[in-house]
């Protein structure tokens, strides 16, 4: 079963060969492959492996994870709307050279388990971990190299036309079909999910959309590729940026940055959308922004973004807020985020220092020492405009946020 480097072949064996009912995850491929049904009274085996590729395949992979770090005794709560029962459930983690790569679920019965059993067992671990090692260093070099070609193209760095284009077609990729960038910004997302599951969860939901695409992972994120030209498909590709938001955000603690951008129809078009986007990405962050947004989402801000490498715009910025935000540097002080918080409570002080756990007496204190330091004043209208303008660019261009503490 391992030479036709098939994870999917492999569990089907397994549950041939192993006394137990079984299921087999493997975390980088996204996959979950039931044998025969634990709980015959309540399913058959067709049914049960219906519910586990789909109701019940997020509660496994959970489950699944939470016990990676060695063998785990636990309880699946069975519910796909037809029928609900508990099942008592062993789970043995998967791993080569310390990397955990899937696992293995046995579900109990009255046959007592003996040293040929466990031989067995301990075989079958090993095929399945290394059959999903496999894939997964396939899955990774396939990855590799579509992202270096998509960063030569989006940064520039090509230099025969033909020849990337080429090099784009034998990875699968086409580069002579209009196209457009869905950009998904994991930086703020926890790392303890490996690229590959977020990667196939994309995969997924193009497959389920009837979308032909290709998902690319880069740096703090993945660039899914697909058809400018969408036909009658246009509602449905309109709700595939919102659907991969809520996608993602069931494997973190919330949605991710997600943005669209314009129809790449020759590849100079491709280095003008993806620093778009990335601006894009930059702003949303600075507002703490997440989900999908667009431009016009933020007024005129993208264009001052575009500008921001000006000369002017730095030195209005240095001017406005320069010196305070060199102080906090250098010092430690929350100074940056006080003023912002304040600005953003309409220059209120009771509301400013509630939103911010200070006493009300300590926040006047702490603008009167902003305004003797660094000339920082906030008494008209437009005062108050031009400091949170400076701060909300200061952000951008720094690729950080001010968060009121």
């Amino acid at each position: 079963a391992l030479s036709d480097g098939s994870v999917a072949s492999l569990a089907e064996k397994v549950s041939e060969l192993l006394p137990n009912p079984v299921v087999v995850i493997d975390f980088h491929a996204n996959l979950v492959v039931a044998g025969r049904s634990p709980s015959e009274a309540h399913f058959d085996t067709a049914s049960w492996q219906q519910a586990v590729s789909g109701t019940l395949s997020r509660q496994i992979f959970k489950i699944a994870r939470g016990a990676s770090d060695g063998r785990h005794t636990e309880t699946l709560f069975v519910d796909d709307g037809k029928r609900q029962l508990k099942l008592s459930v062993r789970i043995e983690p998967l791993s080569i050279d310390a990397e955990v790569v899937g696992a293995l679920m046995i579900f109990p019965t009255p046959h007592e388990s003996g040293q040929l059993d466990q031989m067995l067992l301990d075989s079958t671990k090993f095929a399945l971990s290394v059959q999903m090692m496999r894939s997964f260093v396939r899955f990774r070099f396939e990855t590799r190299s579509l992202t270096e070609l998509f960063l030569e193209v989006a940064e520039r760095r090509w230099r025969d036309e033909t020849d990337i284009v080429n090099r784009a077609r034998r990875l699968g990729l086409d580069l002579t079909v209009a196209q457009k960038m869905i950009v998904v910004d994991l930086a703020e997302q926890d790392g303890a999910i490996g690229l590959a599951d977020p990667h196939h969860e994309v995969m997924r939901l193009l497959q389920q959309a009837g979308i032909a695409g290709t998902a690319i992972a880069v740096e703090d994120g993945l660039v899914c590729l697909v058809p400018a030209d969408t036909g009658q498909d246009g509602a449905r590709f309109a709700k595939l940026p919102h659907k991969i938001a809520a996608g993602l955000g069931r494997y973190f603690e919330g949605e991710p940055v997600v943005v669209l951008s314009e129809a790449c129809a020759a590849l100079v078009d491709y280095p003008i959308a993806w620093e778009r986007c990335r601006r894009m990405i930059r702003i949303g962050r600075s507002f703490g922004r997440t989900g999908v947004f667009a431009g016009q989402d933020f007024g005129p801000l993208p264009i001052l973004v575009a500008a921001a490498d000006a000369p002017d715009v730095r030195g209005f910025v240095d001017e406005s807020v320069g010196a305070l935000i060199a102080h906090d540097r250098e010092h430690g002080t929350p100074y940056l985020e006080t003023l912002f918080a304040y600005l953003r409570e309409g220059c209120r002080s009771q509301a400013c220092a509630d939103a911010i756990g200070l006493h009300v007496t300590t926040l006047r204190y702490r603008l009167s020492r902003m305004e003797d330091l660094f000339g920082i004043r906030l008494d008209t209208p437009e005062q108050r405009f031009a400091v949170e303008l400076a701060i909300r660019l200061s952000g951008i261009i720094d690729s950080r946020t001010p968060t009121a503490r």
